[in-house]
């Protein structure tokens, strides 16, 4: 249902507020800030997109997504041990959310050496933490993929960010 419809009720009624004036179906709106964070002092990179409009953000694709009310703001490559950013957010004339998501794919990208000089690439878990306008936070870890010198992408292992119909943080899952 689109923002400004009448609601309506079994038998197709429109329903009425308890003053007696219709009701409509309200925009939502959403605002979440997005952290991936990782240990080790190497370059974790990032695909990161929504499953509703094109585009994406992370290191290879750009820093900004603007599309149908979808914003995504990428704040650049930290090559040195994280964290890198995600700022997200939702402002047009959907009523609902629910079936709206946001996934995050990571690679190891950094090529550092052992203590022998050897190339290695990195490694261990990577931490991506969501916290929405209202306060609610979400944490998943992952283990990025370990594919050296190459820019994250859609088959690398992600996190799926879910949201609740008023458009807050509902879970991150595996995607």
């Amino acid at each position: 249902m689109a923002a400004g419809q009448v609601l309506r009720g079994g038998g197709g009624l429109p329903l009425y507020g308890k003053d007696g004036t219709l009701l409509y179906a309200q925009p939502v709106k959403m605002s979440v800030t997005i952290v991936i964070s990782w240990e080790g002092g190497k370059d974790v990179d990032i695909y990161a997109c929504f499953d509703v409009v094109s585009g994406a953000v992370g290191y290879s694709y750009g820093s900004s997504i603007n599309a149908d009310g979808f914003t995504a703001s990428w704040s650049g490559d930290n090559t040195s041990g994280g964290p890198e950013n995600v700022s997200i957010g939702y402002s047009g004339s959907r009523s609902s959310l629910a079936n709206v998501h946001f996934d995050v794919h990571a690679n190891w990208y950094s090529v550092g050496t052992d203590s022998e000089g050897h190339e290695e690439s990195g490694g261990g878990p990577a931490t991506i933490t969501a916290t929405d306008s209202a306060g609610n936070s979400k944490s998943y870890t992952l283990m990025p993929g370990t594919s050296k010198h190459r820019a994250a992408t859609l088959g690398d292992p992600g996190a799926r960010l879910n949201f609740n119909a008023n458009g807050t943080l509902k879970s991150i899952t595996a995607c």
